[in-house]
């Protein structure tokens, strides 16, 4: 037992590691090498508990029996990061949370052809892939249904947004803005439909662009057809 305040308990051929309580604080010192805490205890856990200001709690748990997982044990804790906490990720019992209050939230992926993975419940128990962002093959891919629930929401396309498609609740447009609007299939001897109601509850062609009856002969005579 050291009974004074600023005592200090040494300890290494150079005073290397120390303890010692000024009175308000305790404090563990280092001076030389590595700061290892070890537990050589099979599967035993290390805890770092607190007084939360009327009871003792287990702020930070490491599982040895999980290769050495970090858990914050209980709910609402959370994982602060940078000088001003800017970045939070927690979980208050029923949904987790990354918050960020600071700056633009970036998702990076720098391995070669490595990918960034969006996976969701499927439904049955199990996961599926809903969003995957491609680095092979620079694209994004949708495993799912795309949907804007909210009316004159747009999909735009173009470094101007030239080209968009809405609806206002009423009705749909598909709006060109620049240049030509061109509708193409290049499915060989497929067509080109229009559709619409038929006044009796479903739909029905009103003409289309029938590319299988599409003639050529290899010079300027091309017979096409709109039926």
């Amino acid at each position: 037992k050291l009974p004074n305040d600023n005592q200090v308990l040494y300890i290494g051929a150079g005073n290397d590691s120390y303890f010692t309580h000024n009175g308000t604080n305790s404090i563990w010192g280092n001076n030389t090498g590595t700061l290892q805490i070890r537990n050589h205890t099979s599967d035993a856990d290390m805890f770092f508990s607190i007084n939360d200001g009327g009871s003792h709690i287990n702020a930070i748990q490491i599982d040895a029996s999980d290769v050495g997982s970090v858990i914050l044990p209980s709910d609402n804790q959370k994982l602060k990061i940078g000088a001003s906490n800017d970045l939070q990720i927690y979980h208050d019992g029923s949904n987790t949370y990354m918050v960020n209050y600071a700056g633009s939230l970036i998702f990076e992926q720098q391995l070669a052809d490595g990918n960034i993975i969006f996976n969701s419940d499927d439904g049955s128990g199990g996961a599926a892939n809903y969003y995957i962002v491609d680095g092979a093959n620079e694209i994004n891919k949708f495993y799912k249904h795309i949907r804007l629930p909210v009316d004159s929401q747009q999909i735009s396309v173009g470094a101007g947004n030239d080209l968009y498609m809405y609806h206002d609740a009423t009705n749909s447009h598909f709006v060109n803005t620049t240049g030509n609007l061109t509708f193409i299939n290049t499915a060989n001897d497929a067509d080109i439909l229009f559709q619409s109601d038929n006044g009796a509850g479903s739909t029905t062609t009103y003409f289309y662009l029938d590319g299988s009856s599409a003639s050529h002969n290899g010079s300027a005579t091309t017979a096409m057809y709109t039926i």
